[in-house]
């Protein structure tokens, strides 16, 4: 099944900050923090709670994202359609499409 191009939001109230690097993550079952290093030595940490599941690409497979969706438009997006979730979905075994669900990318 192929899915729409996906539809995505910047996050607002997100700083700017130029090319971000992922250095770590944390994840104990209920919250994943992300931190990032900007230039500078800027350092940035993202908590994301109640944490159901959570995937990390490369950057060459968010292809479909790239178009749109970069640091030159923002750095943190929320995923509204097309992304994990509903790619997922389309599992007839993938249990937690019966959740609520909020999805995020960072580009």
């Amino acid at each position: 099944m192929e899915l729409p191009p996906p539809q995505c939001e910047p996050i607002a109230d997100s700083q700017p900050f130029a090319n971000l690097a992922v250095r770590t993550l944390s994840y104990d079952n209920d919250r994943l923090a992300v931190y990032l290093q900007a230039e500078g030595y800027q350092f940035v940490r993202v908590d994301f709670d109640h944490v159901r599941g959570f995937r990390m690409l490369d950057e060459g497979d968010l292809w479909d994202f790239w178009d749109k969706y970069h640091t030159g438009n923002g750095w943190l997006y929320r995923v509204l359609q097309s992304g994990w979730f509903d790619l997922q979905s389309t599992r007839n075994d993938f249990i937690t499409r019966a959740f609520l669900r909020m999805e995020y990318t960072n580009s």
